[in-house]
């Protein structure tokens, strides 16, 4: 407010060109006032004017919550800013350029947890594909169970993900509850629900409950930590994967999803956040929204469950789901690979819900053969989707081999450095330790 907002200019950098894609963002919000977007994202209505003025590159947390509260998505916002950060050659988010006026935290939280209401956190949750370690803050438990807890990994709206150890060294994952839920009986039910479900999810390409405790006072979960950034990283920093790393990715993808399908679960939330690009193949994380296939819907008045990018045309009516629905999302998911984008556009939610339900896919820049893939598990009708056996033997015969096989290249060299810095990555007391 009070700061006019430029048009992008032909020799924009990237702060600009961020600054234009958060206006044009509001835009196709309707262009709600300032005013009213400060109540939804819980900063002040300078903070989000300057955020799109273009004098300065927001702050990760001010840039979420903008684009949240104007219906963007928080992983593809995420990345953006990560590739406008990069491009500056800025440091990372725990020391973020100053861009405005330091926003007011929401009751019982700090700046960190900025439109977390966005991101439904579960097993291993979306803040782990992020891996940007934060130290503790006076807020912070400092122990889950056993686990002495080093480093705040993400956040969002049922809990905190923090970086453990095993008394072995392996790396782990802890949710923690945020306490206000953990008070909530129905809530708590259904995180017991979630956990005894994840408990039977077991694979290659999968990250694994290892421990967990759901009666205490602030429950939690550890799950094996997989340091790699998410697809909605890797694609936002460097660009769409190529067909054959694609192959690799869909078969890998279908793997886990076996292992989901083999547990009687319905994922229910694929999406690329959701996806960690591993040195050995792709890993399939967050099953904190998954239920049972034969158990009775846990969805609660306010609580969204689903990325509207890449529910299937059932999931958006609420007609009951079976694992069709995650073959529609990795439909979805192959084509945000293969093109940077999802086959339905983005906007605001009611828009993209309505094309998934009514209109057919964009699928015109997806390579042929996997534009047949993907086109086929977006068929609206279930029963038409093809199983995951015959989705991972078309990928073994649309690549040429005998045999599917990931190697230490399976990913483009951009993309495999990536992994391999977030694999060398320390967290900050972590050093004392070695």
């Amino acid at each position: 407010m009070g700061r006019r907002e430029l048009p992008l200019a032909a020799d924009a950098g990237p702060i600009e060109a961020f600054a234009d894609a958060l206006r044009r963002l509001r835009v196709r919000a309707g262009t709600p006032s300032y005013r009213l977007l400060a109540r939804k994202a819980g900063y002040s209505a300078s903070a989000l004017s300057a955020a799109a003025s273009g004098a300065a590159l927001p702050s990760l947390d001010v840039a979420l919550a903008y684009a949240g509260a104007c219906g963007g998505r928080r992983d593809e916002w995420e990345a953006r800013w990560r590739v406008a950060s990069a491009a500056l050659a800025l440091p990372g988010p725990t020391t973020p350029p100053a861009a405005a006026p330091g926003p007011p935290t929401r009751p019982g939280t700090n700046d960190d947890s900025t439109n977390a209401d966005s991101a439904d956190y579960g097993v291993a949750g979306d803040g782990e594909a992020g891996a940007v370690f934060r130290p503790l803050t006076s807020e912070d438990p400092r122990q889950a169970g056993a686990y002495r807890l080093r480093a705040r990994i993400g956040v969002g709206g049922m809990g905190r993900v923090y970086l453990a150890y095993t008394p072995g060294g392996r790396a782990l994952a802890v949710k923690v509850v945020r306490p206000e839920l953990a008070e909530d009986t129905e809530f708590r039910r259904r995180f017991q629900r979630e956990v005894a479900a994840a408990r039977r999810v077991h694979g290659l390409f999968t990250a694994q409950v290892l421990d967990a405790d759901t009666d205490g006072s602030q429950p939690w979960l550890a799950t094996a930590y997989v340091p790699a950034p998410s697809l909605a990283e890797a694609i936002g920093s460097h660009g769409p994967l190529p067909v054959e790393s694609m192959w690799l990715l869909v078969a890998g993808l279908a793997e886990a999803m076996q292992t989901v399908q083999a547990a009687g679960l319905v994922h229910r939330d694929l999406k690329p956040s959701n996806v960690l690009l591993a040195i050995d193949g792709p890993r399939l994380i967050d099953f904190g929204i998954a239920r049972a296939s034969d158990a009775t819907q846990l969805t609660r008045t306010g609580i969204r469950i689903g990325s509207p990018q890449f529910m299937a045309p059932e999931h958006v009516l609420g007609k009951p789901l079976n694992f069709a629905a995650d073959i529609f999302a990795l439909g979805g998911l192959i084509g945000y690979a293969a093109t940077g984008r999802g086959p339905f556009g983005d906007g605001v939610d009611a828009a993209v819900l309505y094309r998934v339900v009514h209109e057919e896919p964009e699928l015109a820049d997806v390579p042929g053969p996997l534009r047949e893939l993907a086109t086929a598990c977006l068929d609206k009708d279930p029963g038409r989707r093809p199983d995951l056996a015959r989705i991972i033997e078309t990928c073994r015969t649309r690549s040429g081999a005998t045999s599917l096989k990931v190697t230490g290249t399976w990913l483009p060299a951009a993309h495999t450095g990536l992994i391999r810095r977030r694999a060398a990555a320390v967290p900050p007391d972590q050093a004392r330790r070695t």
